[in-house]
């Protein structure tokens, strides 16, 4: 039994994000809202993504990620935007390297390395045949 399970939020954790498999990760904004979070109920953004329950409280670095991908500061306009979701171990808070939730562009056909593309070959037996 583990502590952690025994810590609920309202809003995602890194330990959420960790449990998930790496095809749940990739996840589309269903809308933005600002609410009171936290001890001194600061007004922040939270995502909230359609597949998900939690909300993400969203820090600048996020959504300055948000912004480029969706090319708008305007939240509203993240609505339909794909991101994956992972954890940062090099985050840090307070001095300390803490990990923390981050979001990147989901990766394309084009974008995909040649690395990528071989391992999936050597996975599904699609080398061509001379």
């Amino acid at each position: 039994m583990n502590l952690n399970d025994f810590r609920n939020s309202t809003y995602l954790t890194q330990r959420d994000i960790e449990n998930l498999p790496a095809k749940d990760r990739r996840v589309t904004v269903d809308h933005v809202e600002a609410e009171r979070v936290g001890e001194e109920k600061d007004l922040k953004l939270v995502t909230y993504f359609v597949t998900m329950d939690k909300g993400l409280v969203t820090n600048i670095t996020n959504g300055e990620i948000l912004s480029e991908i969706a090319g708008s500061t305007e939240t509203a306009d993240w609505h339909g935007v794909d991101v994956e979701i992972y954890v940062d171990p090099s985050v840090g808070f307070g001095g300390k390297r803490t990990g923390g939730i981050r979001l990147r562009p989901t990766p394309t056909k084009e974008s995909r390395s040649v690395e990528d593309e071989y391992d999936e070959e050597m996975a599904f037996g699609n080398e061509e045949v001379a």
